[in-house]
């Protein structure tokens, strides 16, 4: 199994995330840094910690359109994995995993897992999380990170892979992501708002220490309770626009590291 993600800054996550992986992922692994950072600091952190790195080459120079930044590093990034055999998995930069998992194991009998996005009728997978079962995906060479238009619907990041999962009938399992807001936990994919304040104790007590307002996500199997969440997502970790300030950012880091 390979695990991979794309830092560009936050050098300090990349030893938190790869503890949490080295804790709850069952199984061997391989973890990999695909590096986009531009002033070295990245690479300083993970020569600390002792994982690999992929520098990546063009990230299309577009440093204020996240979204844009994503598409060509993936474009690249495919281009090295789309050969690889075995389980795939991809965190964004700012995920911890926060219980025990099995990827092997959950993924049997599907092609792809991901959190769903939809406009109108069209379903896509959001590229923060994703398994991908590299032995059973067919048609590897069709998978396409691109933003797209389908169905007259303007889609974001591997929009264009909308049309690579219908005509390749991929088994998909879908995961269910949790927003929290100050302390309220909703579902993205259509399950009521649930009160879990009984059933995931850790989290509660990480977003009571958080500034407010702290926004951050979980995420389970869909259908799973809230309380088999397994991984927590920091959120806006890179700070890219700079909506947060340093002091906020650490506060907010501290109050992680404190429950992880």
């Amino acid at each position: 199994m390979k695990i991979i993600t794309l830092a560009k800054n936050r050098p300090d996550f990349i030893k938190i995330q790869y503890e949490s992986i080295k804790k709850h992922i069952k199984g061997d692994f391989e973890f990999v840094v695909y590096d986009d950072s531009k002033d070295g600091l990245i690479k300083n952190q993970y020569d600390k910690v002792g994982v690999q790195c992929v520098k990546i080459q063009n990230d299309g120079g577009v440093p204020y359109d996240p979204s844009m930044t994503v598409q060509f590093c993936l474009r690249e990034m495919w281009q090295q994995l789309k050969h690889d055999t075995g389980m795939l998995v991809y965190l964004d930069s700012d995920m911890f995993f926060t219980r025990e998992i099995d990827v092997l194991s959950i993924m049997n009998g599907y092609d792809w897992a991901y959190v769903p996005q939809f406009r109108g009728s069209v379903e896509y997978p959001w590229t923060g999380l994703m398994f991908m079962n590299m032995d059973t995906l067919p048609n590897k060479d069709s998978i396409c990170w691109d933003i797209a238009t389908v169905d007259g619907q303007k889609l974001d990041v591997g929009g264009a892979n909308a049309h690579y999962i219908r005509d390749n009938k991929i088994k998909v399992l879908q995961l269910d992501m949790w927003s929290v807001l100050g302390v309220n936990y909703y579902s993205y994919n259509g399950v009521d708002t649930i009160d879990v304040r009984e059933q995931h104790l850790k989290l509660e007590k990480l977003v009571e220490h958080f500034p407010k307002p702290a926004w951050v996500d979980v995420f389970a199997v869909k259908g799973k309770p809230f309380g088999e969440a397994f991984v927590f997502h920091y959120k806006s970790g890179s700070n890219y626009k700079e909506f947060a300030t340093n002091e906020y950012n650490r506060l907010k880091t501290e109050a992680m590291i404190k429950i992880l």
